[in-house]
């Protein structure tokens, strides 16, 4: 009887916080480049840089979203920083970059410059805050109660088995804005192996850590909810909202990164 080979990856079933300083296999930074200009890209694993690219923002015929696979690049580099590479990524105004892990330990952080004319301007550094604009994903694989925080507003998110039957699909993200007043959450319910994305009206720092692991063997029955705990928040229907950009594939978009002409 033939027997497949099966690797399971620890590190997405450790009950460790997310934090959107550290990215890993289960969390995705999305940040917005408005502006037309020149831009570089800064990808570190710890204080490791592995990946410099120049970014070159048109309002043009380009692509609008480029997924950036980190743990692709750090394995492409063995670990070293291939700044040296012909690697130039091209995108259309208002477009974003994403940067995800698909595979691996690895824990990572990016930054992003703006080269002007006299001095460059940092617009991102994902280990001090993520700016108003952009999105920070988790993916929630555990279920349990989970304490979320970004800034100075924390609440509590539980998620739950999927029940048999009901169409569950790992792909719904469940949009939660950050603002002055604390959360406000579109689609409270969570589901084991969903995301939850954090749409950053305010600059900030999100963290989200597992305190209560679900001990129980009945699946389906009690379904997730995103309780604020700052007085100043509410817990409502957000009415109409810019949708985040879609998920990111362990691939390259087309068209995104090109070789630079010499």
């Amino acid at each position: 009887m033939n027997q497949k080979k099966v690797t399971l990856n620890r590190a997405i079933f450790t009950a460790r916080p997310l934090e959107s300083s550290t990215l890993t296999v289960l969390s995705t930074l999305i940040h917005r480049f408005q502006e037309p200009g020149d831009y570089e890209v800064f990808v570190r694993r710890g204080d490791q840089l592995i990946h410099r690219a120049p970014v070159r923002v048109v309002k043009s015929d380009a692509t609008y979203q480029i997924n950036v696979d980190m743990s692709a690049l750090d394995e492409a580099g063995g670990g070293d920083c291939c700044c040296d590479d012909d690697t130039e990524y091209v995108l259309n105004a208002g477009g974003v970059m994403t940067f995800h892990a698909s595979r691996g330990t690895g824990a990572y952080n990016v930054s992003v410059t703006q080269i002007g004319e006299r001095e460059k301007r940092t617009l991102l550094d994902s280990r001090k805050v993520i700016p108003a604009g952009d999105w920070f994903a988790v993916t929630l694989v555990r279920p349990g109660l989970y304490k979320v925080s970004a800034g100075d507003a924390s609440g509590e998110v539980r998620v739950s088995l999927p029940k048999a039957g009901s169409g569950y699909s790992s792909g719904q993200a469940n949009l939660v804005e950050v603002g002055q007043g604390g959360f406000r959450s579109r689609t409270p319910n969570v589901l084991a192996g969903q995301s939850l994305v954090f749409q950053m009206n305010v600059p900030g720092h999100v963290r989200v850590e597992l305190v209560e692991p679900d001990k129980s063997t009945v699946t389906g029955e009690t379904r997730g909810k995103l309780t604020v705990q700052n007085p100043r928040a509410s817990v409502k229907s957000a009415g109409p909202q810019t949708s985040p950009p879609s998920a990111p594939r362990p691939k390259r978009a087309p068209g995104g990164p090109q070789k630079r002409t010499k």
